[in-house]
């Protein structure tokens, strides 16, 4: 990797950190990118969104990472979500895996 990319890697994340992504899945990455916004950055609220692919509309081809402290911000999410994908072929609400970091981050 060129020495730029790796310097703007290093400034996006705050340290060499964003390394310990590489090995992980998708899935880990998504995880390892929330926890970081609960437990380093404190947000009270943290959600992952999967943004599906146009093309077959069956694969994940990435995450919306949403933090908030302000709790009607995630019913808003939650409700602009649903209207942009709620009805898109092959998306299952149902399905979105739940992670630790979902919900209020241990704060009252």
């Amino acid at each position: 990797m060129q020495r730029a990319r790796i310097e703007d890697l290093n400034q996006w994340w705050g340290s060499e950190g964003w390394r310990a992504l590489a090995p992980k899945s998708q899935f880990g990455m998504v995880e390892m990118v929330g926890r970081r916004f609960t437990e380093e950055q404190k947000y009270r609220y943290v959600k992952p969104y999967p943004i599906l692919q146009m093309e077959d509309g069956n694969r994940v081809a990435f995450h919306l990472i949403h933090a908030t402290d302000h709790v009607e911000a995630q019913k808003l999410m939650d409700r602009a979500f649903m209207k942009v994908v709620g009805d898109a072929p092959g998306f299952d609400s149902g399905k979105q895996k739940s992670l630790p970091f979902n919900t209020s981050a241990g704060h009252p």
